[in-house]
């Protein structure tokens, strides 16, 4: 999820699959998203099995993030420079996706961590529970370049989109699917401030701080491509 978009992660040591990519699908696989520690990007967590780390952007963003791809990409490159390998998701909902599908059935009991190895939520399930996804202490996400958002100036509005109702689902208020930069355009979003990642506030789309280092060329975007979706989504649903 970022936090202007939020970052939902799943890092995978499996090593990627010798097979050629597979046509490009609407999502990228969901199994790359879960880390299994010890891996080559190790934390200190209480957690012994696999969980799922949430991330933020390094800068908050306005609600035009140019699109999903384009917000994938965005927590895909940051990760990559960061170190972690895995697979990065952006934390919003589209036409054809709500947040509990960025994360494949069978990993929905996982528990999610912040970057810090520190246990957010006991399980994503959890999360769309209808509560808004209440943080049972005040947040500690952390971007890729390790600082707590709620401590960090290039945060200064502390406040996510998301785009869904408070079970996860879908809304309409996703500023025109992310890449509207229309005054009237709006989208869901939470305040960190309120404790929780699914609170229901109509932000208009121009809050937050455009992100000008988001832009990339075409042979990175065909590299994403070529990475994220090597390995065929295998989904029980």
């Amino acid at each position: 999820m970022t936090l202007g978009p939020l970052v939902a992660q799943v890092a995978s040591s499996s090593p990627p699959s010798p097979e050629p990519p597979a046509p490009v699908p609407m999502l990228p696989p969901s199994a790359s998203l879960v880390h299994h520690p010890p891996s080559i990007n190790t934390i200190e967590s209480s957690l012994a099995g696999p969980s799922l780390r949430l991330a933020a952007l390094n800068d908050a963003t306005s609600g035009n993030t140019h699109g999903m791809r384009r917000a994938d990409y965005a927590c895909y490159r940051q990760a990559r420079r960061a170190g972690l390998l895995g697979t990065f998701r952006a934390f919003l909902t589209s036409r054809f996706q709500n947040l509990e599908s960025i994360v494949r059935f069978s990993d929905r009991e996982l528990p999610v961590v912040n970057t810090q190895g520190d246990v957010l939520f006991s399980s994503f399930a959890d999360m769309f529970d209808g509560s808004g996804a209440v943080l049972a202490t005040l947040p500690r996400i952390y971007s890729f370049s390790g600082k707590n958002v709620m401590n960090d100036h290039h945060w200064p509005q502390k406040i996510i989109w998301h785009g869904a109702h408070a079970s996860g689902e879908r809304a309409p208020d996703n500023c025109a699917e992310w890449q509207s930069a229309e005054a009237g355009a709006r989208g869901l979003a939470s305040s960190l401030h309120s404790r929780k990642l699914l609170s229901q506030e109509r932000n208009h789309t121009a809050d937050g701080i455009d992100d000008e280092d988001y832009l990339y060329n075409s042979k990175e975007y065909q590299q994403l491509l070529s990475e994220i979706f090597a390995q065929p989504l295998n989904d029980p649903n």
